[in-house]
């Protein structure tokens, strides 16, 4: 119990620092919005993505850390279950006889499926990031500057989205940038690992 409230307040102080970075990219469009200088968002622009990538660095190891043991965990379970070992660590026989040999499975399952929805949620978060860079680009082009003749285009605005779209700024784990797409194909790849666990466990 005591590790997975360690683990819990690990993971929320990784998405606190997630939820600023969100907040940055958010403040970036505000704050172009209001001046319109597209030279000047150039430059907090690399600053911005400066910060996103020291940011992802710093966390990287430990997010790479916890996602290994939340896998071994699994496959440990997987190998208890699949290879019968539950059997031959059974406590005495008439547990086994009465079909609860693997109920002891079941608390540690819970508690590797607790960790693992704890870090799904981070890399959606992560991913937030990421896409709201992607979005930031559309933001953008998606103003006009008044000029003499009323609304009009501006090349230095386009040469801003065009920056950004080759910056490809957002979360990176090891060079992987982290999207929602990657993130829920490990939510299903985690799900059909963990019904399969029980079925396997519920016909032992």
């Amino acid at each position: 119990m005591v590790e997975i409230v360690l683990f819990a307040m690990l993971i929320f102080f990784k998405i606190h620092i997630v939820s600023c970075l969100d907040l940055m990219v958010d403040d970036f469009s505000h704050e172009y919005a209001q001046h319109g200088d597209a030279r000047r968002g150039v430059q907090q622009w690399n600053l911005l993505q400066a910060t996103l990538n020291q940011a992802a660095k710093r966390l990287e190891g430990s997010f790479l850390i916890n996602a290994s043991a939340v896998a071994a965990g699994f496959a440990a379970v997987s190998a208890d279950c699949l290879l019968g070992s539950a059997r031959e660590l059974g406590h005495d026989g008439s547990e086994a006889c009465s079909g609860r040999e693997n109920d002891w499975l079941m608390e540690p399952l819970l508690a590797l499926v607790g960790r693992g929805l704890l870090l799904i949620y981070f890399t959606l978060r992560a991913a937030s990031v990421s896409e709201k860079c992607t979005r930031t680009r559309r933001f953008i082009n998606s103003l006009f500057i008044a000029g003499e003749g009323g609304l009009s285009l501006d090349s230095d605005r386009a040469y801003l989205v065009r920056y950004i779209d080759d910056s490809a700024a957002g979360f990176y784990v090891q060079g992987v940038r982290i999207t929602h797409f990657a993130v829920m194909k490990l939510f299903y790849g985690g799900c059909a690992l963990t019904f399969a666990i029980i079925a396997r466990m519920s016909r032992a």
